[in-house]
């Protein structure tokens, strides 16, 4: 193993803070280049980033010093998001929460220079005051953080190990995403635009038109538990072990889990709860928060150990279980449908806490699962959840590996042989 070399960031490229426009400037703003911001990164993704907002030619122009050419490695620093570190793989502007590193190719690999931030996340915090009202570290802070790195062959040695885990989480990812892409254009095909029954007559429903021999039921006339579960008294303080309880944080769909957000109860408290209990395949539906008078509902399922063999529910989440997992799996779409989503958006916003409340819930129309087409749908597509529930705890596998090794390569702890 060579001997590692100090340098500060600001010797390993060039750093660029982002910069907002002006939103009297709407001119800015249109479909030219993504504008990312720290709530546009997902957890634990090399590459992951969703922004849903684009700057116009207008506002690239007005920014051009703040593009970031691809594999740029953008670190959040500012707030509480504080040390959270993406590549981008297309020419991206950032806000000014984000310091970014164009990387010095001939002293540094980008990989490694990826993954040697990723490792200092306690390290960024504790520079931007962690645990004051708003930490922060500015650009000319950010460039004189100090760190050690080794020559280029053995950069890239280190880097194309956690390379190679993180390609396999990402295949896992992509397999997911089609996953759920096929059951949604199967559901729409079937349900939307009833592509089965193009020459039926359609007729006026609680639901809009439908085909004549569909068979429409409430939800509270076909046999289902809804419940909320609950967390003591008090909450749950810094209880940091025990039985995971999720809340309306980790609602956001399929194979989506925030690990740290994540809050427990007691193990003994679980045991005594009598409702709340997730066994896998329940559909879990955000049931309340937000900003008065605004409501979006939001939904996810569990199960095959993701994220966790054994969990329970806070009073903020719904547990809607029909006993049959491939309509549960219906169901997931059927919630999303306009008409559904627009019945729950409009009475959770009524409510002085924005929610909703199980009569919100049993009141609304479903397709009933004694229909021949539903249930055919369920037998197609509960395999496509499987999988998907699967490839997440291999996901969740993998990700502990790397998250363990990485500290390991970067402190010389665990040496690559030539």
């Amino acid at each position: 193993m060579s001997k590692w070399v100090e340098y500060k960031f600001g010797a390993l490229g060039t750093v660029i803070t982002g910069k907002t426009p002006s939103k009297d400037n709407p001119k800015d703003w249109g479909n030219e280049m993504p504008f990312v911001t720290p709530t546009d990164y997902k957890h634990y993704r090399k590459y992951a980033f969703s922004s849903i907002r684009k700057l116009s030619a207008d506002g690239v122009e007005r920014l051009q010093n703040k593009i970031l050419p691809e594999e740029s490695i953008l670190v959040t620093c500012i707030g509480s998001d504080m040390g959270k570190v993406v590549m981008n793989k297309c020419k991206v502007i950032t806000n000014q929460q984000i310091n970014s590193i164009i990387p010095n190719k001939e002293i540094v690999d980008k990989d490694f220079l990826y993954y040697r931030l990723v490792s200092m996340y306690d390290t960024l915090r504790m520079y931007g005051g962690d645990g004051t009202a708003v930490p922060i570290v500015n650009k000319g802070d950010f460039e004189n953080i100090e760190t050690e790195i080794p020559n280029p062959i053995e950069q890239i040695k280190i880097a194309s190990i956690l390379v190679s885990i993180d390609n396999k989480i990402d295949l896992l990812y992509r397999q997911n995403t089609t996953l759920e892409k096929l059951s949604e254009a199967l559901f729409n095909l079937w349900f939307i635009e009833f592509s089965e029954n193009k020459n039926e007559e359609l007729i006026s429903t609680e639901i809009g038109f439908i085909p004549k021999s569909f068979k429409l039921s409430r939800i509270e006339d076909i046999p289902h538990v809804l419940e909320t579960g609950k967390r003591p008294k008090g909450g749950v303080g810094t209880l940091l072990s025990g039985m995971p309880s999720i809340g309306a944080e980790n609602i956001k769909g399929l194979g989506v889990y925030d690990y740290s957000r994540e809050k427990h109860v007691s193990c003994e408290y679980a045991e005594n709860m009598s409702r709340g209990i997730i066994n896998g395949y329940e559909l879990l539906i955000y049931k309340d928060g937000g900003t008065p008078g605004h409501f979006i509902p939001r939904y996810t399922i569990f199960g095959k150990g993701f994220p966790y063999k054994r969990m329970v529910i806070n009073e903020h989440v719904f547990k809607l279980d029909f006993g049959m997992k491939s309509f549960n799996f219906f169901a997931y779409y059927f919630f999303q449908t306009p008409i559904t989503e627009s019945i729950l958006v409009a009475n959770g916003a009524k409510a002085a806490i924005p929610g909703i409340n199980q009569n919100d819930i049993n009141k609304l129309w479903i397709f009933s699962p004694d229909n021949e087409l539903v249930r055919k749908y369920g037998d197609i597509t509960l395999p496509y959840l499987e999988k998907i529930l699967f490839n997440c705890t291999q996901i969740r596998t993998l990700s502990k590996f790397r998250d363990t090794l990485l500290p390991k390569l970067m402190s010389g702890e665990v040496t690559i042989e030539n």
